[in-house]
C-alpha cells in the first residue's frame, strides 16, 4: 500500500560521498604532521638506543678483552666508529665483528657537541673520542644530539666508573661530578 514511499537505498547519494571525503580531508590535514614527527622522532630514539648499547658494549668489551677500546665521532661525516688503542701508542680498526660497523647519523639528526675531559672541554668540530680502559672506567662525557626537523635536544651523560649512560630529554651543559 506504501509502496510509493519505499526507496532504492542500493547507493550513496554524491552528497553523502562529498560530505565523508571533506571528513576525511579534515583529519589528515591534523593527523598527518603528527605522524611525520612520530617517524623523525623515532628515528632519533632509535639512534639513542643504538650509542647508549655501543657504549654500554665497549665497556663490556674492554674488561673482558683487556683491551682500550675509543669511540670516535667526526662531526663533519656524522658517524661514530671504533678503534683500539695501542700500548704503543698507535689506534688501529676495531676487529670483533659486532663493532666493526659505523655508526652514521642519518638525515636531521646531528651531534651538537661531545664534552670530555680528554678533549678538555666541548668539541664542536673535527673529531674526538671515548676511551673504555680494561679496568672498567670510561672516560666521563656528556654527547647532546639533536633533530633539527623537530628541534628536540637530548643529552647522553657516560659514567666514568660505571659506564652506564643516562639519557636526559634536555640540555644539560656540563659534566656531573662522579658519582660513586
Amino acid at each position: 500500500a506504501l509502496g510509493w514511499m519505499k526507496r532504492n537505498n542500493s547507493g550513496y547519494t554524491l552528497i553523502e560521498l562529498a560530505v565523508v571525503i571533506l571528513i576525511l580531508g579534515f583529519i589528515l590535514v591534523f593527523t598527518l604532521p603528527n605522524f611525520a614527527g612520530l617517524v623523525t622522532g623515532d628515528q632519533l630514539g632509535r639512534t639513542l638506543r643504538q650509542l647508549a648499547g655501543l657504549i654500554q658494549y665497549l665497556r663490556d668489551q674492554s674488561i673482558s678483552e683487556k683491551k682500550v677500546y675509543r669511540l670516535n665521532y667526526n662531526f663533519a661525516q656524522k658517524e661514530f666508529w671504533v678503534t683500539t688503542f695501542e700500548l704503543t701508542g698507535e689506534t688501529k680498526p676495531a676487529t670483533n665483528p659486532f663493532i666493526t660497523r659505523r655508526l652514521r647519523l642519518e638525515g636531521s639528526i646531528e651531534v651538537m657537541d661531545i664534552n670530555t675531559p680528554a678533549a678538555l672541554g666541548k668539541t664542536k668540530e673535527g673529531e674526538t673520542y671515548i676511551n673504555f680502559l680494561p679496568n672498567g672506567m670510561v672516560d666521563p662525557a656528556v654527547i647532546h644530539l639533536t633533530n633539527r626537523d623537530l628541534e628536540t635536544v637530548y643529552t647522553l651523560i657516560i659514567k666514568p666508573l660505571t659506564g652506564r649512560v643516562r639519557i636526559l630529554d634536555h640540555y644539560v651543559e656540563q659534566l656531573e661530578k662522579p658519582s660513586i
